[in-house]
């Protein structure tokens, strides 16, 4: 209502890509909303990091590891597209071209859950950041979303939005500016928070970047492997 009466733009935060999806089916069912402009923006933690994925795959072990490996590297040479079986496709109804979602990797292979690396957020401040496909996709999406009535976010995203906001002084955020902020099951959004400002590192994203640095001599790196 506060949108159709133009007394200001609305966010709506939820936990997964899935609730997103959710919410954005509703919003279509909700009469004199036709023609309304509605916005998606997601934060990095949703999105793969292609060039971690690609060098974890390159990793004898994955084959052995990942159940679905063979599916998983059709995906890949395919673009990493939104997935019909998570619900992901519907977003691009949304945000036209979005792919290398972190919820559809998982889908695909459960047993990276947890692989540092593996995502945006992690991969921050890399070196060849300005070569990264899923970035570029991710500040498209950012460029299509600057004016619209109904912005959907993730949680990880307005808590990112929030830590701008700390860091600006309340002057500065991520997300367009709002009025109305709907939270949905506000409950796990502190758990998101603490997520976003928490690092850690994980065996096998060591052995991974190990691989692929020129840090030492080749005979270290081997050795340094068996461990």
């Amino acid at each position: 209502q506060r949108v159709l009466f133009r007394s200001g733009p609305v966010c709506i935060a939820a936990p997964t890509i899935s609730v997103l999806r959710h919410l954005y089916d509703e919003l279509k069912l909700v009469p004199d909303t036709e023609g309304l402009q509605v916005g998606i923006l997601l934060g990095k933690s949703q999105f793969l990091n292609p060039d971690r994925l690609h060098l974890i795959l390159g990793d004898p072990e994955s084959v052995e590891k990942i159940a679905r490996y063979d599916d998983l590297m059709e995906w890949c040479k395919q673009g990493c597209p939104p997935l019909q079986e998570t619900g992901s496709d519907v977003l691009d109804e949304i945000c036209l071209g979005i792919r290398y979602l972190y919820d559809d990797l998982m889908f695909l292979a459960p047993e990276l859950a947890g692989t540092v690396g593996l995502t945006l957020l992690d991969s921050a401040n890399s070196d060849n950041e300005d070569e990264n496909a899923a970035l570029e996709v991710y500040r498209e999406m950012f460029a299509a979303s600057k004016e619209v009535g109904i912005t959907l976010c993730s949680h990880a995203m307005l808590a990112i939005h929030m830590n701008f906001l700390n860091f600006n002084n309340n002057s500065v955020g991520i997300l367009p500016p709002f009025k109305t902020l709907l939270i949905d099951e506000a409950h796990i959004l502190e758990m998101t928070v603490s997520n976003i400002n928490t690092y850690g590192l994980s065996i096998f994203s060591l052995r991974a970047t190990l691989r692929q640095t020129n840090f030492g001599s080749a005979q270290d790196r081997k050795e340094a492997l068996k461990y």
